[in-house]
């Protein structure tokens, strides 16, 4: 049995837990790429998710307890790729007293760009949190275009919950299934219109927490998530456009 998230830590957000990527230019015409793929509405919506507007496309995948070091010998080709195209780097991460390094405050620190003595989450209760001050950048993209389309998917249930609450026109929840985080991105990815994804994996997360970072399981997690990620990006690449 997987532990309760309340007691578990992201410690290497920071450093390794988001991957950015830019994304290529993407049309409306994408809505029926495939005839596998559900029908695209009338007004260009796909199984929930307004179509886009903007030309430029952003997904940002979030990939929850990994370390750095332990990435860079690992085997995951379409991280590095992804690596290798673009630019990597390390930052510091906070420590209390702002916040110990949970995933509440840490991944609403990278929601919003503000550190926790700002968007006020603590813990992992979110008690106090002031999102209405400093809301995520889903929302904040919203505010400035509300024709805009964003996504959130994410494979712990507070990043839809509580850390991504505001205006995001479609937000899923997995229970903990990166396979199906992953599955659902592509879908959306591949034949919807998004102008903003995020996603979020919890796998490596839970080996480091089951086995310890120095493991095989744990090297085996960055591997399987790995392929996901490697899923979803192929999902794009699948666009006619």
């Amino acid at each position: 049995m997987r532990t309760s998230r309340s007691t578990r830590t992201a410690a290497a957000i920071a450093t390794a837990a988001a991957t950015v990527a830019a994304l290529i230019p993407l049309s409306a015409a994408a809505s029926a790429a495939t005839t596998s793929a559900a029908p695209a509405a009338a007004d260009g919506s796909y199984q929930g998710l307004p179509n886009g507007t903007q030309q430029a496309k952003t997904l940002v995948i979030g990939i929850d307890g990994t370390r750095y070091d332990k990435l860079l010998t690992a085997d995951a080709p379409n991280l590095k790729a992804l690596m290798a195209a673009g630019t990597t780097a390390t930052s510091n991460l906070y420590a209390n007293p702002l916040a110990p390094t949970l995933s509440g405050p840490g991944w609403s620190t990278i929601a919003t760009g503000a550190w926790p003595d700002k968007h006020q989450v603590k813990d992992n209760t979110f008690t106090g949190a002031r999102f209405d001050l400093y809301p995520d950048f889903a929302t904040r993209l919203e505010n400035a275009d509300p024709a805009a389309s964003t996504l959130v998917i994410g494979s712990w249930n507070p990043i839809t919950a509580n850390v991504f609450n505001g205006r995001a026109d479609l937000r899923i929840p997995e229970s903990e299934n990166d396979p199906k985080t992953a599955s659902d991105a592509a879908d959306y990815l591949a034949h919807g219109n998004p102008d903003t994804t995020f996603l979020h994996f919890d796998e490596v997360d839970e080996a480091g927490h089951a086995h310890g970072g120095a493991s095989a399981d744990y090297l085996a997690a960055i591997h399987s998530v790995d392929a996901l990620v490697g899923q979803v990006v192929q999902a794009v690449k699948s666009r006619p456009t």
